[in-house]
């Protein structure tokens, strides 16, 4: 399999069967409209890009590339639900959203996403974890030993001048993946910020943004915006990181390699990224982001969206190869089937309650309840524990009741704790170990509080 139609040899490595990114900001069809006036203007009025229009080209360009996974960023909940998700499952892929915040109404709050596929007869949805702007998701690879390998799909923050926020999502989201079982980590993306120089390359290779630079000068972002020092507090990362694409690639002429060409003769080096641990994967090809040279050249000087590219970035890719799982977990993180025996092996890692609830919703979005009325059971029989909306996965926050409970309240928790057990009895081992877990969660919080 092959992520592309070009791509160009990084190493010999053919022990393991290839496994094979695509990472593309689509374009959302609502920003799109919003600003075509005023931001796009190279484009001339006659140029039909309604979303059917678009749609059409971004199902040919994803499905003809054959990649094993494709991570897709500013992807609209309605267009994901009503087209991506059916026509992708008809072409063999599961899917997966980032989790929509909605209104009061049950429409949702922000107006786009990221969204990963994965082909579902060879990889395996294990965990999926959302946090700002990115969706960390766990698969497992039938063809090589089962391993497991970590997806995180990043939208990261776009204001250039929002740098140390780029930096926290990345952290937020590694501090997560590092927490669950696997062998192998990808970053990829619309990283909003340059590969060959930017303090988020600067953390994804080295791990930390302490010192600023090794010449001792002051930082800079897009090559002339300075850097809070507060991004120096940022904590590290324990993964070792490298990029599928030479970070120098394009550097000295940026209309050689570019991924992002809003204007026409103004292209962007390496906005869109991917990032793999070389101590168990290996990258042996990358896409070429034009298809020719006359494609490169025709992007130049129309600039992006056109008539024949339906994005203002171009897809990168990369093939990737497994180089060892048989030794053990290449990561230090928590492993679902070691905590299953064990509820008090549950670790908390965060002092916040904020934070407690919000990983009790997003474990609880996991569970895999056979039927509604198992779910509904869960929400009666937690009397102490209301979840507005229905719980994790209708966008409500759980929050547990405080205060001292009544004769007769007493006496309803009592038989409550009874028909719990039995819940727990009917699920399987993992959904048993997840409401044990939410339940850990929520108590937690309330002693936080304190």
């Amino acid at each position: 399999k092959t992520p592309s139609n070009d791509s160009s040899s990084h190493s010999s490595a053919t022990a393991a069967p290839a496994l094979s990114i695509l990472s593309w900001n689509i374009l959302a069809q609502c920003l799109f409209d919003a600003s075509r006036e005023s931001e796009y203007t190279h484009i001339p009025p006659s140029t039909a890009l309604t979303w059917s229009d678009r749609l059409s080209q971004i199902l040919t360009e994803i499905t003809s590339s054959n990649a094993d996974i494709i991570c897709l960023q500013e992807v609209e909940y309605e267009a994901f639900v009503t087209d991506l998700q059916p026509a992708m499952k008809e072409a063999g892929y599961t899917s997966l959203t980032q989790s929509f915040k909605t209104n009061e109404d049950g429409t949702p709050h922000q107006q786009h996403s990221v969204a990963t596929f994965w082909k579902s007869d060879r990889l395996r949805l294990k965990y999926h974890a959302h946090r700002s702007r990115t969706l960390t998701t766990i698969i497992q690879d039938s063809n090589y030993h089962d391993a497991l390998i970590a997806v995180v799909n990043c939208h990261l923050q776009g204001n250039p001048m929002d740098t140390v926020t780029r930096v926290k999502q990345l952290q937020t989201a590694l501090s997560r993946s590092k927490r669950l079982s696997h062998h192998g980590l990808v970053v990829c993306g619309d990283m909003n910020c340059y590969l060959c120089d930017s303090a988020c390359s600067t953390y994804l290779s080295s791990g930390t943004c302490r010192p600023p630079s090794k010449q001792g000068n002051e930082q800079v972002e897009w090559g002339f915006l300075p850097i809070s020092k507060d991004i120096q507090d940022i904590p590290p990362h324990k993964y070792n990181l490298v990029s599928a694409y030479p970070p120098d690639l394009g550097l000295d002429d940026p209309s050689l390699h570019f991924t992002f060409c809003h204007s026409p003769h103004k292209p962007a080096v390496g906005i869109d990224q991917i990032w793999y641990t070389p101590s168990s994967l290996d990258c042996s090809g990358l896409r070429h982001t034009c298809k020719s040279e006359q494609h490169r050249l025709d992007i130049l000087k129309s600039g992006l969206p056109n008539g024949f590219h339906p994005s203002d970035h171009m897809p990168v890719g990369c093939m990737l190869r497994w180089t060892k799982t048989d030794k053990g977990n290449d990561n230090d993180g928590l492993d679902l089937k070691d905590l299953k025996e064990d509820d008090h092996k549950i670790i908390i890692t965060s002092s916040d309650p904020n934070e407690l609830r919000a990983e009790a919703n997003e474990w609880l979005s996991k569970c895999p309840f056979e039927n509604e009325m198992q779910k509904k059971e869960f929400e009666y029989i937690c009397s102490d524990v209301i979840i507005p909306g229905g719980g994790g996965g209708g966008g409500g926050r759980i929050k547990l009741r405080r205060g001292k409970p009544t004769q007769e309240q007493m006496k309803e928790i009592k038989e409550k704790r009874v028909r719990k057990e039995k819940l727990l009895d009917a699920l399987s081992e993992e959904g048993t170990f997840i409401l044990k877990r939410v339940l850990r969660l929520l108590k937690e919080a309330v002693r936080r509080e304190g």
